[in-house]
């Protein structure tokens, strides 16, 4: 999840657990000033190694605004694919989206087998 997403997600994830025994970790991928709060997808694919259970993207970031490239989706969603990791994919801009789902315009998200949209 990243850093800068709204407090909702997180206690969104935190409320799914089946019993009080149950162990969920949240981890945070921090955006950096240096990056300009954009996500870094070379980094990003690096930490997917780890085999997350979900991924949580929100486009555009919020509250920075940093809309993800088309590409840029294409490739994470490429690499969730490859870990069998789940995503939920906030879109910002339902007239944009709206193609993507129909697979008009991200070729990647038909091909994902575990995908929520928000």
């Amino acid at each position: 999840m990243c850093r800068l997403l709204f407090g909702e997600y997180e206690r969104a994830v935190r409320a799914c657990k089946n019993s009080k025994s149950q162990k969920i970790e949240i981890e945070y991928f921090e955006l950096e000033e240096k990056d300009e709060f954009r996500l870094n997808i070379g980094k990003l694919k690096k930490e997917l190694e780890k085999k997350y259970d979900l991924v949580i993207i929100c486009n555009p970031n919020n509250p920075t605004g940093k809309f993800l490239k088309m590409s840029e989706t294409e490739e994470i969603l490429r690499e969730c694919n490859k870990y069998d990791t789940k995503v939920i994919y906030r879109r910002g801009i339902y007239r944009i989206f709206r193609g993507w789902t129909k697979g008009k315009h991200c070729k990647q998200w038909g091909k994902i087998r575990k995908k929520f949209v928000l």
